[in-house]
């Protein structure tokens, strides 16, 4: 037998670029399951009396009504500083309040005014052509490539002027000539209309975030946690700076958000996230040709979505929820056999995330405990085979994790009606505020971060930001999911909801 001195091979090795994930879930916290459960079970119950159980039609000595548009509220909660801003101008059953904002229309008039002199002409049109379309510059280059091979081939067939020989029946056949390259056609290009569409987007989006360094919205103060309420006092918005230490406490807190970044980082490694330029990512190539964003560029750099979990087939209703194609794929940066080391791996990374899942659902039942159940209802009926869970009360059926992309203003028409997104931000990065348009807002989210959004009703987006790494987890449940399970859309009326639970 050949190489029988040699060790045997390892059974259990695994490929060199998987690395060992470390298991957050053995966090002190939850070394006694059950109790800890049962605990904060309570403590929710006694956050959110504390917390938001105060009525507003009771005068309040902090309560300002300076701004008709919005009134403010501050107090401490323990240590932590919270603000809390009721609209009345809006109402979460009255779609035309939202987008009759009063705050939307002044930024509205400051980016028409910014983006006057930045117009799209022709002049600019001939440029592209010329030098700035990178699909038909990498066709162009693609083709004179080939032209240059074949040419080649030509010139060393005019020199070889002795006849061949005559081939064997079992040698192997000559090469194959190559074949004369077709011109790329000026098709390739962008078209005038689709290319002022792009520029009007990319223009409209560089005023956007103009508008946050101009002035025009209000800024809530560092690690203060921000709730926002309509005229009917359902919440639209909760913000924690530091949701998981608010949950886990100061040091179980920290090492979770560090844990699950390195996970992240070290899954990102061997699987690069592919690229969506969807609405929320439209001006993806421009967001890496910034300086301060090298490091996002490929091939080493890391910039891209992936979407784990249950999603429907485009057009595919009828045949029920499936698992996402980014979730049962194999390797993306591997050999033949490591394909199942990357599901494998993708399967740890997912399990890690019950940390975050469990503080979502913490403070998703502090915020809007109704609709919480809801969503643990519509979870219950989803088929066994289509569920992708993270802990045993999972919520969600999609998670988004967004890899260093900068996350232009948009909705998320698929949410839950009247639901909520739940947001978990990871990372080492500056400058990092949640923008409101319709509110007039923008709300720092700092790393450890965790947001609550009406995101079907409310657009958003995040502020240019410089680091080293950004990771946002979205947490989400499809309505066609909602719709599928038969779950009603779970909006209710705070002043007549009676709360029967007592705190503790």
């Amino acid at each position: 037998m050949k190489g029988g001195n040699a060790a045997p091979r390892d059974a259990t090795a695994r490929p060199a670029w998987e690395q060992e994930l470390r298991d957050v879930e053995y966090c002190p916290v939850f070394q006694n399951e059950g109790v800890v459960i049962r605990s904060i079970g309570r403590w929710a119950n006694c956050v959110k009396h504390r917390f938001l159980g105060r009525p507003w039609n009771i005068p309040h000595e902090n309560l300002s009504t300076d701004d008709p548009d919005r009134h403010s509220q501050t107090f401490e909660y323990k240590k932590w500083k919270v603000r809390v801003d009721k609209f009345p101008w809006l109402d979460l059953a009255d779609k035309p309040t939202i987008d009759n904002s009063p705050f939307e229309l002044r930024i509205s008039k400051h980016m028409a005014s910014a983006m006057m002199p930045d117009y799209p002409i022709d002049d600019d049109y001939a440029r592209y052509l010329a030098a700035e379309c990178p699909l038909y510059k990498q066709v162009l280059e693609d083709y004179n490539r080939a032209l240059a091979e074949y040419e080649a081939h030509i010139q060393a067939d005019a020199v070889q002027e002795e006849p061949q020989p005559k081939r064997r029946r079992f040698s192997k056949p000559p090469l194959k000539k190559p074949s004369l390259p077709k011109k790329p056609k000026p098709a390739t290009k962008m078209s005038r209309q689709t290319w002022l569409k792009y520029r009007a987007g990319l223009a409209k989006t560089e005023a956007l975030l103009g508008s946050v360094t101009s002035g025009c919205y209000d800024r809530i103060p560092k690690d203060t946690i921000y709730i926002a309420r309509d005229c009917k006092d359902r919440a639209i918005l909760a913000v924690f700076p530091r949701g998981f230490e608010f949950v886990y406490g100061p040091k179980a807190g920290r090492r979770c958000t560090d844990s699950l970044a390195n996970n992240i980082k070290k899954y990102t490694e061997s699987q690069p996230p592919p690229t969506v330029l969807d609405c929320r990512h439209a001006h993806h190539e421009w967001w890496l040709k910034q300086d301060s964003n090298e490091h996002f560029r490929p091939p080493k750099g890391r910039c891209g979505v992936y979407h784990w979990g249950t999603w429907f087939e485009q057009g595919q209703t009828e045949r029920g929820p499936i698992w996402s194609k980014d979730y049962r794929a194999g390797g993306t940066c591997s050999g033949v056999l490591d394909g199942a080391y990357a599901v494998r791996l993708r399967r740890q990374l997912m399990q890690s995330l019950g940390v975050m899942t469990r503080a979502v659902d913490l403070l998703f039942r502090v915020i809007d405990n109704p609709m919480r159940e809801q969503y643990r209802m519509a979870w219950e009926k989803l088929q066994p085979a289509a569920k992708v869970s993270t802990t045993e009360d999972e919520l969600f059926t999609l998670r988004a994790v967004l890899i260093n992309v900068l996350t232009e203003a948009h909705i998320d028409c698929n949410d839950w009606e009247n639901g909520w997104a739940w947001i978990g931000v990871l990372g080492d990065f500056n400058d990092r505020d949640l923008c409101m348009p319709q509110l007039g807002i923008q709300v720092p989210m700092p790393a450890g971060s965790i947001t609550g959004m009406r995101g079907r009703d409310l657009e958003h987006f995040i502020a240019k930001w410089s680091g080293r790494r950004r990771y946002s987890i979205v947490h989400s449940f499809w309505n066609s999911i909602r719709q599928h399970v038969g779950i009603d859309v779970g909006l209710y009326d705070v002043a007549n909801t009676k709360r029967t639970e007592d705190a503790r």
